[in-house]
């Protein structure tokens, strides 16, 4: 049997039909990075890149696909830089962490839920009617909650986390800035102590001078590491 073989070269016109490359044209692409496959082989996770509207900036965002089929779908869709995307080894061994927005999200989580086994809330809120007496951002919760604090009492207290602290059984790491003026430490007290009462293992670190953010270099170091700590003790 024999074969044949060829060699297709681009033609002038196909050539002159190609969209030419300009500068900026680089962060108009979308393309895949970090992929990470599940340890039963069922799924991929990887993070697309692809542009930030009317910015000169691109921002990833982590995507899920079945190996066997199907439409590779968005798992995360938020304004924040996500990447490396990693498995849990068995599934059960999961935390969740995160700072300001994802501080409040850590416990809001762990108040909705006994599936993490350990969790880290950075300078994240507990206590939406302390935040709206406190907070240096002007009506930020009027305008995240759509209400009016004196109006309807219920929905601040509907989505405040310190609301079904007694909830929680997942070991909790607490950082926050003494100096915080969004997210005043206050925050952080409150949902220390409702943890403590109950017996559940907690650890509030409060760095000194620090605002929303650690900029200091030894309190960005002992984060890190007592992070570490944590998700050692607990996962």
């Amino acid at each position: 049997m024999s074969e044949s073989h060829s060699l297709t070269t681009p033609t002038e016109d196909t050539l002159r039909t190609r969209i030419p490359i300009k500068p900026g044209s680089f962060l108009d692409m979308r393309f895949p990075t970090d992929a990470d496959l599940s340890p039963d082989g069922k799924k991929v996770a990887f993070v697309v890149w692809e542009r930030v509207t009317d910015q000169p900036k691109q921002r990833g965002n982590i995507w899920v696909v079945a190996t066997s089929e199907g439409e590779a779908r968005p798992f995360t869709k938020g304004k924040q830089e996500e990447s490396c995307p990693r498995w849990s080894p068995d599934g059960k061994r999961v935390a969740i962490g995160g700072w300001s927005n994802g501080g409040y999200l850590a416990a809001w989580a762990v108040t909705q839920t006994t599936r993490f086994k350990a969790a880290m809330m950075g300078a994240g809120i507990s206590d939406w009617h302390n935040m709206h007496a406190q907070t240096n951002i002007a009506d930020a919760d009027i305008l995240l909650l759509q209400a009016d604090p004196l109006e309807n009492p219920e929905v601040y207290r509907k989505h405040s986390p310190i609301t079904y602290a007694g909830r929680v059984t997942t070991p909790t790491l607490i950082l926050h800035g003494e100096n915080d003026p969004a997210v005043p430490v206050a925050q952080a007290y409150a949902f220390y102590r409702a943890l403590r009462e109950r017996n559940i293992p907690v650890e509030l670190v409060v760095y000194p001078r620090e605002g929303h953010g650690l900029s200091e270099r030894a309190h960005l170091i002992d984060g890190e590491e007592r992070l570490l700590r944590w998700l050692e003790k607990y996962l």
